[in-house]
């Protein structure tokens, strides 16, 4: 059966996201470029030598999800570069007074509470160390063309703490230049023109997939086998629809297989299931290759971790 995931209709994806408390997420700034810097409320009164005088205040963190974006949020409210802490890891953060903060949200960063940081921190550290999530959305596409703006199917299943979630499938209605039905595709996915009639357009689909990977006002990271592929999907969709991509990180399951398991015959999906003995699916669906790339990101911890993991335990998201 196929369902439409997510959480009802929402508002197209554009300017701003908000949480169940109304907080902000994240916000595109007026040029259209996703804004995902944060500042905590830490308020830390301290003395801080500078120069031949000394600043006295409270001072906070302003964290980003990139250098790039932080660095870029610093030129901005007036703050120099070598002011930053812990350059280059996942720590790397400004300490701003009072009105340096004031500034930073006015100019679009997302007012967040200390445990934020915390969790920015953990998310981050996780990257820099290339280790495989335990919290994650698994994601696959299927396309009706060889260009990657023509998604016709998305399947997502998340996982929390290890946990498996509901398998979602939804279909998908392409942007319209990108919606003929190659051959050649046709043939891997068995999918027809008539799958795609009154289906939800990519904005929607976007905000869908967004409001299912945030958690605690944190966007896990996608899962994907050949993330490479679901990347440019995401990527080449959203320009082509005006959209700005959300900013989500992945984890390439291929590339972790090779890691974990290099002797398999091969690390194409369907045959690391049939080697790993993870069940039988239906290949090229997008939710049943979702739900298997989520099993298979599990089992491959356990075998890294020297623990086996039970990859069928698969509960309702709360």
């Amino acid at each position: 059966m196929v369902t439409h995931f997510g959480l009802g209709k929402t508002p197209a994806f554009g300017w701003q996201r908000r949480g169940n408390d109304g907080r902000k997420l994240y916000e595109c700034d007026p040029a259209g470029a996703l804004m995902t810097v944060y500042v905590d409320a830490a308020r830390i009164p301290a003395n801080v030598p500078n120069g031949g005088r000394v600043v006295r205040g409270t001072w906070s963190h302003m964290t980003a999800d990139t250098r790039a974006e932080l660095d870029a949020m610093a030129d901005r409210i007036g703050l120099k570069r070598q002011w930053i802490q812990y350059p280059g890891t996942p720590k790397e953060h400004y300490d701003v007074t009072e009105s340096r903060r004031a500034a930073a949200v006015a100019a679009g960063a997302v007012e967040v509470d200390t445990a934020f940081t915390v969790a920015v921190v953990k998310r981050k550290a996780i990257a820099y160390a290339g280790a495989a999530p335990s919290s994650f959305v698994a994601i696959d596409f299927e396309t009706c063309m060889a260009k990657r703006a023509s998604p016709i199917q998305i399947g997502v299943v998340r996982v929390y703490e290890g946990q498996i979630g509901r398998k979602n499938t939804s279909p998908v209605l392409p942007p319209e230049k990108f919606r003929r039905f190659e051959a050649h595709a046709k043939k891997i996915h068995k999918l027809e023109k008539d799958y795609i009639v009154g289906a939800p357009e990519w904005p929607e689909i976007m905000e869908r997939l967004v409001r299912l990977a945030t958690v605690d006002g944190l966007l896990l990271p996608l899962v994907a086998h050949n993330a490479a592929f679901e990347r440019a999907v995401i990527a080449a969709t959203s320009q082509e629809t005006g959209i700005a991509a959300p900013p989500f990180e992945f984890f390439d399951t291929v590339k972790y297989a090779r890691r974990v398991v290099p002797n398999a015959p091969n690390h194409k999906l369907n045959t690391l299931v049939e080697h790993l003995g993870l069940g039988d699916f239906q290949h090229h669906d997008a939710g049943e290759d979702a739900l298997m790339t989520a099993r298979l990101l599990l089992h491959l911890r356990g075998i890294e971790s020297g623990a086996k993991q039970t990859p069928n335990a698969e509960l309702e998201p709360a």
